[in-house]
C-alpha cells in the first residue's frame, strides 16, 4: 500500500512540474518562422502562417497594420514573434524574402521598401509627394 501511494505522489509531482514547464515555455519568449503567408485579414488585424504542418495566425501590432495592405499573399516572410500562451503569436518584426511589396522589412515601428529606404507614406489629409523625373535624353535632331 504505501508503494503505491509513493508511485501516486510521485506521478502527481512529476505532472505538476510537466504542467509548470509547459505553461512556462514560451511567455514571452520570441520565436522566428520563416513561412508562406496564407491569409491576410486586415479587419481582425492578423495573418495566417503555416510551420511543421500546422496553420496558425499571427497577430500583428497596431503599428504594423497599417502596412498589412503591403503583404503579399503566398509570398514568402520570415517574421519574428512574442509568445504569449493562451493568445496568437504577437508579430514583432517581418522580411518579405518573396514576392512584391513596398514595405520589404517591417522592424516593429518603420516600414522599409526594397531599397529605397524608409517609405514615404502621404501626410493625413495630403497628397503624396511627386514624382521625380528623369532627365531627358537629347536626340540630337533639331
Amino acid at each position: 500500500m504505501k508503494s503505491i501511494s509513493i508511485r501516486v505522489v510521485c506521478c502527481l509531482l512529476s505532472a505538476a512540474v510537466a504542467g509548470v514547464l509547459w505553461v512556462g515555455e514560451g511567455f514571452g519568449e520570441d520565436k522566428s518562422y520563416y513561412s508562406p503567408i496564407i491569409l491576410v485579414n486586415k479587419e481582425k488585424g492578423y495573418i495566417v502562417i503555416s510551420n511543421s504542418g500546422s496553420v496558425f495566425p499571427v497577430e500583428l501590432p497596431e503599428a504594423a497594420r497599417a502596412h498589412m495592405d503591403k503583404l503579399p499573399v503566398s509570398g514568402l516572410i520570415d517574421i519574428v514573434v512574442e509568445m504569449r500562451p493562451g493568445n496568437p503569436p504577437l508579430l514583432k518584426k517581418w522580411k518579405i524574402t518573396s514576392g512584391e511589396s513596398d514595405c520589404k522589412i517591417f522592424d516593429g515601428k518603420i516600414c522599409k521598401g526594397e531599397s529605397t529606404g524608409p517609405v514615404q507614406l502621404a501626410p493625413p489629409g495630403g497628397s503624396p509627394p511627386p514624382p521625380i523625373e528623369a532627365p531627358s535624353k537629347e536626340s540630337g535632331k533639331p
